[in-house]
């Protein structure tokens, strides 16, 4: 007699349940790999963004400005709604002024700790 039995068996459905846990860590820790990274890319944005305006201000002023004298205190905190206020430490921007005769060579830094 043959007799058809339909249905899963124990170890079936166990193996089954295995393998979708697996899955499931595996593509949960893809999705937090992936957050992470979408994190430190927009405080990477927003810190070149806030460069690229420091510079676009600086770029405006005449060229004998006191704005633009290397001997003043350049060190600004960067405003509290930002995404880099996320971060423990205080961020900041400085710029540093070189003056080199004919021209005058400004470097922008944005820091903060991650």
């Amino acid at each position: 007699m043959n007799s058809a039995k339909s249905g899963f068996s124990l170890i079936e459905a166990v193996i089954t349940f295995v393998l979708i846990a697996i899955i499931s860590v595996v593509a949960l820790s893809f999705f937090v790999y992936c957050t992470r990274m979408a994190i430190q890319n927009d405080a990477r944005m927003v810190a070149a963004n806030f460069a690229r305006s420091t510079m676009e201000g600086l770029y405006k002023l005449d060229y004998n400005d006191a704005r633009l004298n290397p001997q003043i205190d350049t060190s600004q905190a960067l405003p509290v709604g930002s995404v880099l206020s996320r971060y423990p430490t205080t961020p900041s921007r400085t710029y540093t002024i070189t003056d080199a005769g004919d021209y005058k060579l400004i470097t922008v830094k944005v820091t903060w700790n991650q």
